[in-house]
This record gives structure tokens, sequence and C-alpha cells, in this order.
């Protein structure tokens, strides 16, 4: 993969389309047929969901840890995440609009070819990035990586300027960066303007804050506060095109998808998508990249008038439950105060009652009116600060739960009665989607520490004390982490942390063969063969805390 491919990974991107009369015949198939085992949730059968935690440029292992789930367990009923996970969470349920996946020659597919044909699609993805060479949809895809490289060219030369209060040359600098062509699609419009004016106070925040891209450090509430330098909006149109491609909306494709998964779902199985070139007598990978070209190049040649996922909304084909933290009630009014201290080069200070932060969560009505109910009685936290965010479409949902801080500011919704501060709320979506009523819920997570990583840093940001913070996220203790590992029917326990940013392969990998801590009869009946009693990891294993951190 070329490396200028290497660059976030925390937002995907393709294409989209279809002429009406074409999308609407694919989505009569869709939601007749497509909704498939979601509509045993609640039912006779046991039904299966998944629960993911996002990770931001290390989705791969997302893509990898659900391939391998499907062939094991077959398809699932609902999905639920927040942050990076939203995004998981939009292609799978793009991969299950695709009319192709339950048609097997006219008849319909077995549970056990369903799951193999998901999981090719998802090991896919990475076939499709070998396409994308230089296109902003690559960019969109790893736009941490490309500022941070543009950055980094310019890091002495802006510095120079900085420190020598040369604030209207370091403002042209940078102003170049982010309307360069391979980025200024995805750059915040609202940064460019502040910055098109901006005082020497705003153009030394901004280049700190600049130089920090990407790192997610949580070292001030102006990461909540100043404009981002990522326009959400703008990643999201991107990150529709993918989803399109995988549902098989626009330009006719859908033979090419049946052949696609008739010849390479079987000889995938237990292959990454490097590893299936040569097994059959279809080159599935090339065939795939012709496919996907192809789609392509028709799409973009008449993309402003072709329909896109994005406005589907959420849990469309499958259940899906998307999270993002909430500033609700009277500290949206601190929030504004806030802003317009920045804004006037004042002093700043966020006065948040983090009793007026919720955990909110977009999906559909009933599902979301099942969840609230809190039928199985849970009584933590984070199971208290639930709010229902309503029936979004998709273009709204990955417009907020993907804006983390560092990455963007806290965003207004709904005419400012409610701010967004990202989806780092929900690390372990178990616990919602057990009171969705699914009967077997596997938490897609990984091992490491959980106080004093991000979310909960900016949970401190926003007014959380240490009484609280324990309450939520303590491993020791009685904490909502705890609790919904405990729910948890299955944990697949990655260590995606421990490969370097950029490896996509090796991403898949660790998420492809990672062990499973199962704990019901169900889970561990299908035989996976690194499913254990315990992994005896932190994150993973309930009341199994981090080690301490050496201070030498």
């Amino acid at each position: 993969m070329k490396s200028k491919l290497l660059i976030l990974l925390a937002l995907l991107a393709f294409g989209c389309g279809t002429s009406d009369s074409e999308n609407n015949a694919n989505n009569d198939k869709n939601n007749s047929a497509n909704n498939g085992k979601g509509d045993n949730i609640g039912g006779d059968n046991e039904s299966l969901c998944v629960g993911v935690r996002g990770n931001g440029d290390r989705i791969f292992s997302h893509f990898g840890a659900l391939a391998k789930i499907h062939e094991t367990y077959g398809p699932i009923d609902a999905i639920a995440g927040g942050s990076s996970a939203s995004i998981t969470s939009f292609i799978t349920e793009s991969i299950y609009m695709n009319p192709t996946l339950l048609d097997c020659g006219g008849e319909p597919c077995s549970s056990e070819v369903v799951g193999n044909r998901v999981a090719l699609m998802l090991k896919s993805v990475s076939g499709y990035l070998e396409i994308l060479g230089q296109t902003d949809e690559a960019v969109a895809l790893f736009q941490i990586k490309a500022i941070v490289d543009l950055i980094q060219k310019n890091k002495a030369a802006i510095d120079e300027l900085i420190l020598g209060d040369k604030f209207s040359e370091a403002r042209t600098q940078l102003l170049t960066i982010f309307e360069s062509e391979e980025l200024r699609s995805l750059i915040n419009p609202e940064l460019v303007a502040l910055l098109q004016t901006a005082s020497p106070f705003h153009t030394k925040d901004i280049w700190d804050s600049v130089k920090a891209f990407g790192s997610f450090k949580v070292d001030s509430d102006l990461i909540l506060i100043r404009p981002g330098v990522i326009s959400f909006e703008a990643v999201a149109e991107k990150v529709g095109r993918i989803g399109t491609f995988y549902a098989a909306m626009g330009p006719d494709n859908l033979a090419k998808w049946d052949t696609f998964l008739n010849e390479c779902a079987e000889p995938s199985v237990g292959k990454t998508w490097n590893e299936l070139d040569g097994t059959n007598k279809t080159n599935c990978t090339s065939y795939f990249r012709e496919m996907a070209t192809e789609w392509r190049t028709a799409y973009i040649a008449d993309e402003a008038n072709l329909p896109t996922r994005l406005d589907d909304k959420v849990g469309t084909a499958l259940s899906a439950i998307i999270s993002t933290s909430v500033i609700t009630g009277e500290s949206v009014a601190e929030f504004q105060k806030a802003r317009t201290a920045y804004n006037n080069a004042a002093p700043i200070m966020l006065d948040v009652d983090f009793d007026d932060v919720k955990f909110g969560y977009f999906g559909p009505k009933t599902d979301l009116a099942t969840i609230g109910e809190n039928t199985e009685g849970f009584s933590d936290l984070k199971t208290d600060k639930f709010l229902d965010l309503g029936h979004a479409s998709w273009r709204t949902a990955l417009a907020f739960s993907p804006a983390e801080p560092g990455l963007s500011r806290a965003l207004e919704m709904n005419d400012v009665t409610m701010v967004s501060a990202g989806g780092w709320s929900d690390l372990a979506p178990t616990t919602i989607l057990k009171n969705l009523k699914c009967d077997q819920v596997i938490l897609v997570t990984r091992e490491g520490e959980v106080q004093g990583g991000f979310g909960p840093s900016v949970a401190g940001l926003l007014g959380m004390d240490s009484d609280t913070d324990n309450r939520l996220y303590d491993l020791d203790g009685d904490s909502s982490i705890k609790t919904s590992l405990n729910a948890a029917d299955g944990v697949w326990c990655t260590n995606w942390d421990s490969v370097p940013s950029g490896n996509f392969a090796g991403h898949f990998a660790d998420g492809y063969n990672a062990p499973l801590e199962a704990k019901s009869e169900f889970i561990k009946a299908a035989g996976y063969a690194k499913a254990v009693d315990s992994v005896n990891r932190s994150a993973c294993t309930p009341g199994v805390a981090a080690p301490a951190v050496s201070e030498d």
C-alpha cells in the first residue's frame, strides 16, 4: 500500500449512487430480505449483537474482528458503537443492504454462507484502499496522517515565524497548508475563516493545536472550544461513498457482486485479504479491484445526481445504535460563553456541570424506546445518563459521533439546545445491546488502561470529579465499565494499541486473530479456536485492572 495512504483511519470513504428507480428497487430488496437476523431480537431464535469500542486510526482491527465473528457465528442482529466505531457500524450495515448478500442462485443462502460473505466484504475494504491512490477518499480515510505530514514539512519555518512574532506570515503559511489541493475539501471552513483575520492570540493558539493534531492529548478546555481542523460534514460525504458502494447502490454492478460473492466467499474463509490471491479460478482480489474501479468511475461522473447511503436513517437494514456525548441544560449556555470568549481572544473558563453531560444515542425509534426502558435493570451511571437522540440519518450521526475533541470542537445540535462532544462516551456498549433485548452480545475491545484514557480525560474537562470517574471507569470497583464487561457474553480482546499507526494489515490481523473471553454456552459452542474462559487482561476481563505504570 502506498505511503500516501497511511493517513488517518478514524474515517472512511468511497462512493454511492443509482437512478431513483434502481435505488428504490434495491431498497425494496433490502427491506424485504436484508433485515434478516435483525428480526430475531426479542424473538424465538438466539440473537447475536456486537458492541464495538472506538479506536481512531486503528479501525481495521474492527474489520478483522467482525470478519472472524461472522465466519464463526454467521450474521449478526445489531451493532453499536461510537467515534470510529460509528463508521464501522455504517459500513457493516451497508454490507447488509447489498441485495446479492442473501441470494444463492435464486434461493436463500444459509446462515453460514451469509456470514462468510459478510466477512469477505469486510476484508475487501483493504482491497478498495488499493485503488484509491491519492484521491480525496484516501485523504478522508487517513486525514490525520496527511495533515501531520504537511505540518511536519513546515513546522520549523512556522515555529520560527511564531517565535519572531511574525504572525501575519505564519497565518499565510498555515492557510497554504489548509488550502492545499489534497486537504482543502476536508478542512473546516470555520477554522479557515478565523485564521484569515486571526489575532496573534488565535494564530499562536491555532498553530499550537495544529502541531499537536492527531495526538489525542487532553490538556486544555480549548480542545472543546477552538474550531477543529477537520470538517466532519465533509468527511461524512467521503465516508458515505464506501457505504453506498457496499450497499450496491449507484451504477448497476449487481451481477459482478453476485460473481464476487459466489466465487470468493468460500475460498476466503480463514484468510486475510492479502492471502486470498490465487486460491481459486477467479482471481478474487483483482476481480474486486476491477469491479470497484469501474463502479467508482461511473459514479464520480454523475455524483451530484446520485443518491447516497448517508440519507438513509441509522438502522435501516441492521439494528444500529450510535453514541455521542451531549452537553445539555444550563451547561449549554456556559459552553456558548466560553466560545464567545475564545472568539474575542478573552480569558476562557468552561464551567460545565457533569450532571448536564448525557450519553446520547442515535437509532431507530422503537429500539431507543426499548433501550430506554432498561428492562435489564442496570443501575450504573452510564445507564442513568442515557439520552434518546432520535432516528437520525447517517449523515447526522457521522457528522457528530466521530468528531472527537482534538479533531473537532464540540458541535451544536438541534438549534443549540444541545452540544455534541464526540463519541468517546460509551467504551463498551454491551448494556445498551442487552437492554435492546439481544440474547448474546460480543464486545470488540482492547486490553489496557481505562481510567486516564482519552474518554475519561475529556469527561474531566466536562466537570467529572474523581468519585464520578470511579463510578464510570474503575475496573476494580462497582463501575459502569465493569458492569458492561460483566454484561458481555463474549469479549473479543484485541491488542490494537500494540500495532503501529498506519499498519492496516497488522491491525486487521490483530482483530482477526484476537482471543475471545467466552462466557456463555452459545459463544463457546461455535468452537472458535482462541476462545477461553478468561483472557485475564485488563479492560477485557471484569475485575482485572491495568498494571501500575512505573515512575522509573
